[in-house]
């Protein structure tokens, strides 16, 4: 059985929901099932999503805009 690390929650798909819900927590957050535990073979993807997110800076031309799951086998 993996050790439970921590917890990453976010909010949406959108960009505007990057400024204040999302958040890597050391514990379960409650937050309307919105988010997932991380454990150690997932790491790495927590961090890539994680600084996806935070990087991206909203403004009203971007704020609407989604996130979309890459295709696989292109």
């Amino acid at each position: 059985m993996n050790k439970i690390l921590g917890y990453m929650y976010y909010a949406g798909n959108n960009i505007q929901t990057n400024n204040i819900n999302i958040s890597l927590l050391s514990s379960y957050y409650y937050g309307n099932a919105q988010g997932f535990y991380f454990i150690p073979t997932n790491f790495r993807k927590v961090v890539a999503l994680f600084t996806a997110r935070k990087t991206i800076k909203t403004n009203w031309i971007n704020s609407k805009d989604e996130y979309l799951q890459p295709k696989k086998g292109v």
